[in-house]
């Protein structure tokens, strides 16, 4: 007789299922395996009545104080690689018993989910306002649960804000733009792995220009940028017009910056240098097949302010000034060449005489910036000459400054006396 009965078998697909039969005093009788819902034998005793491979029985038997015969009997019937068509009851039979006597396991094979992508929504589209059913059919065991909810991980907006959403369909009633989005279908079972499928969801509206820009003043010569954003889909048809007119390449420079979410389209607009004649109306465009927008922009340039002039008119000035001073400099050098000598005498006296003329001129020069030192003092206001005054006192005593000006003099006449006598011995031709 059976002792005890036979368990169920839950595995997965792709696993190997055991069905364990345990009987007592069996004696001559044979056991035998059957697959309940087609009635078909499989295994009888040790021989493996199927043809298929993937069948194998096995016996053993083992001691037991506790049952009459003193031993009992284990019988084993194996199913590998199962797969959910083996899924079922099976049946343990001990023959030439009347009535017969048996028991019933079932295999229960389970299935990670798998979304059928035919009976699925693909990629929609649909016009603002609508309404946007999306559906996902999925296979599993035990039945799959199917969840929605946002790529993006943003709420879906319905008729409350939700992060998810359950059940094999989604309904979006007067859809937004703000809901246009990449929406998941999750597929899960607790077998793993869950499986997902992405349905993209487009809302198509008509264009939409904004700018932070209204009126603009531009001073001349100054670069200018022109900034549109425009809002659509399908993606608008972008274009920049000046006063109506079709704003030529050689004016500007036009740049078309699309978004990351094909949504927004960034349009700029660029000249380099302001002039008089760039005043005026710049209006950018954007058009799609639900319709057209666009926003003007008025322009106005702008003479430099008196601060700018004047910064302008030192910059000129500096540059003039500077170029001037550069002249005076190689004048300069060019006059500090004592000129050529005519006769070869004169140069013989000015050779004999260059020591005494270097001292000549030593002094000549001592005495120029005395000269000078003296005619600033006499411009110099009065409270000025008194604190030099001062600082007179305060410096050197009265009579080394005499004695200073009475060497200086004697210089003087020295060289006058030296020039006299060489214009006496070579007179010039």
């Amino acid at each position: 007789m059976f002792i005890g009965q036979m368990p169920n078998v839950t595995v997965s697909t792709g696993r190997e299922a055991v069905f364990t039969c345990i009987i007592d005093n069996v004696y001559n009788f044979k056991v035998a395996f059957l697959r309940v819902d087609t009635q078909t034998i499989l295994a009888i005793d040790d021989t493996v009545i199927t043809r298929s491979a993937r069948v194998t029985v096995r016996h053993s038997i083992d001691k037991d104080e506790r049952l009459s015969t003193g031993q009992r009997k284990t019988w084993q019937l194996y199913l590998k690689e199962v797969t959910p068509a083996d899924a079922g009851g099976y049946m343990c039979q001990l023959n030439n018993f009347e009535p017969m006597v048996s028991q019933v396991a079932y295999l229960h094979v389970t299935v990670p989910p798998d979304i059928l992508v035919n009976e699925s929504s693909s990629d929609l589209a649909i016009k603002e306002g609508g309404n946007a059913t999306l559906k996902c059919s999925a296979i599993g065991y035990p039945e799959p649960n199917i969840t929605w909810r946002r790529e993006d991980y943003q709420p879906i907006d319905m008729n409350q804000s939700v992060g998810v959403v359950e059940g094999s369909i989604l309904n979006l009633v007067g859809v937004h733009r703000r809901q246009m989005a990449a929406y998941l279908c999750i597929a899960s079972n607790g077998i793993p792995p869950p499986v997902s499928k992405r349905i993209l969801l487009r809302v198509e509206f008509a264009p939409a220009v904004t700018s932070h820009q209204r009126e603009v003043f531009q001073r001349l010569g100054e670069p200018l940028k022109l900034h549109c954003q425009c809002h659509s889909w399908p993606q608008g048809y972008t274009s920049w017009t000046y006063e109506s007119n079709r704003l030529p390449s050689e004016k500007a420079a036009v740049d078309y910056r699309p978004q990351a979410g094909l949504i927004a389209t960034d349009m700029y607009l660029n000249i380099a240098d302001m002039q008089p004649q760039d005043k005026g109306n710049y209006t950018c465009h954007c058009s799609n097949i639900h319709g057209t927008a666009n926003w003007t922009i008025s322009v106005e340039v702008v003479a430099m302010d008196a601060v700018q002039q004047r910064r302008m008119a030192h910059s000129s000035w500096s540059a003039e000034h500077e170029e001037d001073e550069h002249e005076n400099l190689e004048n300069e050098d060019e006059f500090s060449s004592p000129p050529p000598e005519t006769t070869t005498t004169r140069q013989t006296t000015i050779v004999q005489l260059s020591t005494t003329d270097t001292t000549t001129r030593k002094t000549i020069d001592a005495n120029y910036r005395v000269t000078q030192e003296t005619k600033r003092s006499d411009d110099d206001p009065p409270f000025l000459r008194q604190q030099k005054k001062a600082s007179n006192k305060a410096g050197l005593p009265t009579s080394l400054t005499s004695k200073a000006s009475a060497n200086i003099s004697s210089l003087f006449l020295l060289l006058l006396l030296i020039t006299s006598l060489i214009d006496n011995q070579h007179p010039l031709a």
